[in-house]
């Protein structure tokens, strides 16, 4: 019988999707691969890559039958790409901070691979430079912008980069022995200097982000912030969104009631500004997207995302946004399950990691992170039974065949585009027996496949499986591999 054959050839570091999720290689990260450094119960918040290929990730411990999040550990951890080495990094950072617990808003690394981390309550901002960790001591930005005034207390609700001059933005509540208020403030990367950004109005007047946090981004293709309180439920109050144009440094808003119709109750979970110029936000009625002025509302009934409950967008280096949709069942769908919708900016075509293309595993999505040649995922909620941190890379290392018995067969091949590696070539020799006139066999070996990758990643294989028939691969650098495609199950051949 013939089957057709999806060959994973992963020749650079850097990665790619299509609809064909499964044949991606995905590496499960655990208890065990860390050597006990990620917690059994583990649920990734926060994520950032520094200088040295430092990931540093912050979350919490979710201990069954505790109260969580309040009754649970918060950690942080880092996993040094280049060594394999995870650390627990808890400890140092709040021996830096000079406290006995730690609750992360944000992180952000910067043009140097510092990553920033603003702590809500009290007040802190650290620095960790991929070994080391160093307090930012909010008095210094007391001591830049109001000279001879003392730091009583702050809350760092958010902090973000302004990639185009060198800033890194926070929303802080600061009182002093003369003032207290909710401020936007930057650090500039290039004096070492803190400065007042004077934004007045809009959300800088609202009394609501008393009660919890003001989160803010930098859009960078459009010189505008974007600001924003994250609302998980329905006793929680709204915002909306709002945009600072820097130009003009005017606010304006947008809510269920000006721009963001359909987003009843202003539930805005993330905000992502793609390099398209477009701005995109997450909620519980699906994704609002920001184009030219107006607002376009994607639901899983008017548009291809898989839930309506949008919690995280991203993009990768490819142009693609990532949109992580999780289980509605507490809003009223038992039924649909989240997973993940990846949109291509340039062709307007979707892909996906969901039930929708049977990634039972990636479809209990919550969280994603995006690095240029990587992909970090949070499944499920720590203590799920099908939780876990998944990475997506690709490493020359491995390659793989995979044999199906319908749909369109699709080589994946590396892309030099990131400028880590040049493409490396793969050969395929066809090697199948035949019976000779006096009834013996022999085997003949024809090539069916010899190319480089180089600006395409997808390429139509038309190739056999049977009894009597093996593929030979061989990759650029690798010692070859002889693969017996007897039957159409997925076969994975490591070249190490």
């Amino acid at each position: 019988m013939r089957v057709k054959i999806t060959l994973l050839a992963v020749l650079a570091i850097t990665f790619c999707f299509v609809g064909l999720a499964k044949a991606d290689y995905w590496t499960e990260q655990t208890t065990t691969t860390s050597e006990n450094v990620i917690p059994a119960y583990f649920e990734v918040e926060k994520m950032a890559k520094s200088s040295g290929n430092v990931i540093v990730m912050y979350g919490i411990e979710r201990i069954p039958g505790q109260n969580c999040p309040t009754g649970c550990p918060r950690h942080v951890l880092s996993y040094n790409e280049n060594s394999g080495v995870w650390k627990d990094e808890s400890d140092a950072a709040k021996s830096a901070s000079g406290l006995t617990d730690i609750e992360f808003m944000n992180m952000y690394a910067d043009a140097s691979g510092n990553i920033w981390m603003s702590n809500r309550n009290p007040g802190k901002l650290l620095r960790f430079d991929g070994t080391n960790w160093h307090l930012v001591n909010i008095q210094d930005a007391v001591d830049d912008i109001w000279p001879g005034e003392t730091l009583s207390s702050s809350f760092v609700y958010s902090a973000f980069r302004d990639a185009n001059h060198g800033r890194l933005y926070v929303f802080a509540d600061i009182q002093t022995n003369v003032r207290h208020s909710l401020y936007l403030a930057y650090y500039g990367e290039t004096d070492g200097n803190w400065h007042l950004e004077n934004a007045s109005g809009g959300p800088m007047d609202n009394d609501y982000y008393t009660s919890g946090q003001l989160l803010g981004l930098y859009d960078n293709a459009n010189n505008f912030i974007w600001a924003w309180k994250w609302r998980g439920s329905e006793s929680d109050t709204s915002i909306g969104l709002y945009k600072l144009d820097m130009a003009s440094l005017v606010w304006t808003q947008y809510s269920a009631s000006n721009g963001m119709s359909g987003n009843t109750g202003d539930h805005i979970s993330d905000v992502f500004a793609d390099s398209a110029g477009n701005a995109w936000a997450a909620t519980r009625y699906g994704v609002f997207r920001y184009t030219s002025g107006s607002w376009t509302q994607l639901t899983k009934e008017t548009s291809q995302i898989t839930s309506n409950r949008v919690h995280k967008i991203q993009e990768d280096s490819d142009g693609r946004v990532w949109i992580v949709g999780l289980n509605e069942a507490d809003i009223g769908d038992m039924e649909t399950k989240g997973g993940m919708s990846i949109y291509d900016l340039s062709s307007g075509s979707w892909d996906y990691y969901s039930s929708k293309n049977g990634e039972d595993v990636i479809d209990s999505a919550t969280n994603v992170f995006i690095f240029q040649d990587e992909v970090w995922l949070q499944s499920g909620h720590g203590d799920d039974a099908d939780s876990g941190i998944y990475v997506l890379t690709r490493d020359d290392s491995h390659t793989a065949i995979y044999g199906q018995t319908s749909g369109a067969t699709v080589e994946k091949a590396s892309l030099g585009a990131l400028g880590r590696s040049s493409a490396k070539k793969v050969t395929i020799w066809k090697r199948y027996r035949v019976q000779k006139k006096n009834g013996r066999y022999k085997w003949k070996k024809t090539k069916v496949y010899s190319g480089r990758s180089s600006t395409g990643w997808y390429k139509k294989l038309n190739l056999d499986a049977g009894a009597n028939i093996k593929y030979i691969i061989k990759v650029q650098g690798r010692k070859q591999r002889t693969i017996d495609a007897s039957t159409g199950d997925p076969i994975r051949v490591n070249f190490n």
